[in-house]
């Protein structure tokens, strides 16, 4: 067990103080570590095989962080096979499970059917759609307790319309949703795809996190 936390005369916290150093130390040695291994002559494959590795790391611990966090949503982003969509499913199964408790049984567990699991391409198909299911399905990622919607960026057709509605209800409500995508949002085609609407709500409700060596936060 640690012990308490030192203050300096000036009230900075040295423990925080280092915690910040070294995750800095750690996104700069992320953020070089492409040129160093091209300096080092390792061969492309290796390479990819390597930085691969390293964003599917990158992905898992940004989720256990919006887990563990108040953020109302998560917006991860990346190259495909960067693990986004494996780490968004396992959070998903983590906030879905519920402790259950009954006098024959004792402590169990059950699935949360509020959650849900929405493809950028489903969301493409319902968003627009007067058909009873599509409705139904839209209203229930509205109200899902905690929702995940994969791989925007990857759309054939347009979705503002729709994933504006789903950020815009779902932050009024205080759910929670996490958001896969391949496009950084600070490009111009994150934004002549989606609006400032959806910047907004995603920077000022939530958390956006790169699964990429120097990925911003």
């Amino acid at each position: 067990m640690s012990g308490p936390r030192i203050l300096e005369p000036m009230g900075i916290d040295v423990v925080a103080e280092a915690e910040r150093q070294r995750l800095l130390h750690e996104d700069n040695q992320r953020r070089l570590l492409p040129y160093w291994l091209k300096a080092w002559r390792v061969a492309p494959l290796e390479r990819r095989i390597v930085l691969g590795a390293i964003q599917q790391r990158l992905a898992t611990q940004h989720v256990v962080d919006f887990d563990r966090s108040k953020a109302q949503s998560l917006y991860l982003w990346g190259p495909s096979g960067s693990g986004k969509s494996v780490a968004a499913a396992w959070w998903l199964t983590r906030v879905g499970k519920r402790a259950i408790e009954t006098a024959l049984l004792g402590r169990s567990w059950e699935w949360d059917p509020t959650c849900r699991f929405l493809s950028v391409f489903e969301l493409g198909r319902i968003q627009k759609s007067w058909q009873p299911d599509d409705k139904e399905r839209m209203a229930d990622c509205v109200k899902a307790r905690a929702l995940v919607i994969d791989d925007i960026g990857t759309e054939g057709v347009s979705v503002m319309g729709g994933l504006t509605e789903l950020v815009y209800e779902r932050n009024r409500f205080e759910r929670r949703t996490l958001i896969t995508g391949n496009l950084e949002p600070k490009s111009k085609e994150f934004r002549e795809k989606y609006g400032d609407r959806v910047i907004r709500r995603l920077t000022q409700f939530g958390m956006v996190r790169g699964c990429v060596a120097g990925g911003g936060k």
